[in-house]
């Protein structure tokens, strides 16, 4: 199936699964100070205008937050799951 953007199918819908899971199981992540002092500027200007594509984040947290799924299938799955909850 065709996507917009650079991310697969199964990258999209585990990418919405990973986010409904932290969103009910909490996330344990917590971004540094100085992030947190510039999120409420950043976000104003985000929902405003946008943003970049190519907006790099460190690779681990990467990892976490925007799985590739493998399969489209397997990644529904998870998706229809976390959904479900």
């Amino acid at each position: 199936a065709a996507t917009l953007g650079n991310w697969s199918l199964d990258h999209l819908l585990s990418h919405l699964a990973v986010a409904i899971e932290g969103s009910l199981d909490g996330i344990d992540e917590q971004a540094p100070w100085f992030v947190r002092l510039f999120a409420p500027l950043i976000k104003r200007r985000a929902l405003e205008r946008g943003i970049s594509p190519g907006v790099r984040i460190p690779r681990q947290l990467e990892a976490r937050s925007f799985p590739a799924g493998g399969s489209a299938t397997a990644a529904l799955e998870r998706l229809r799951k976390a959904v479900a909850r």
